[in-house]
């Protein structure tokens, strides 16, 4: 699907309390068709909230596939090796252009049940956002520990949007 359409599609399900404040940006930097040159990035009242580039997910992977790669002592590496690195990453919010780019096309035909309990962390911290998530439910969310910080910072945002207050910080993502 291209930008626009795309773009187009998920504006449509923001809530009308988020629409005044985030805006979704994409750039690729060069002539190059080269996807390791695009940026993509969400401003909150024109200030950055996240980034996803392709370039600091690589410089990323790398530095955390070694330092798993250095604690596992194993010449070869196990199964768990690309999922603990996909998951350090994702809590250190590291995530590339292309990744994003695919949870938004994903999200943009899911549910809000299925992108509420969807395992990409993308498409369940975009559901924050989402108008078919109600005030009710918000003041009822859940989270667990294992939920990328995000997803909170998101969650809080939509809240201070529809003038919900914010429990305590210990809240995260709501259970089955």
């Amino acid at each position: 699907m291209r930008w626009s359409k795309l773009k187009k599609a998920l504006e449509a399900l923001l809530a009308e309390t988020v629409k005044e404040h985030l805006q979704v940006h994409f750039t690729r930097y060069g002539r190059s068709p080269d996807t390791m040159m695009d940026r993509a990035w969400i401003t909150w009242d024109q200030e950055e909230i996240h980034n996803f580039s392709t370039v600091s997910w690589l410089r990323a992977n790398r530095s955390v596939a070694t330092q798993v790669g250095e604690a596992s002592e194993q010449k070869e590496l196990p199964g768990w090796y690309d999922e603990e690195v996909a998951k350090q990453l994702e809590q250190l919010e590291v995530t590339s252009r292309q990744q994003w780019y695919e949870a938004l096309q994903m999200y943009s035909s899911l549910s809000i049940e299925q992108a509420m309990h969807a395992p990409n962390a993308l498409i369940r911290a975009w559901a924050m956002f989402d108008r078919r998530l109600g005030k009710r439910r918000l003041r009822s969310m859940q989270f667990t520990p294992t939920d990328p910080p995000f997803i909170q910072r998101w969650y809080q945002l939509r809240c201070q949007a529809e003038g919900i207050s914010v429990r305590s910080a210990g809240h995260h993502h709501e259970s089955a």
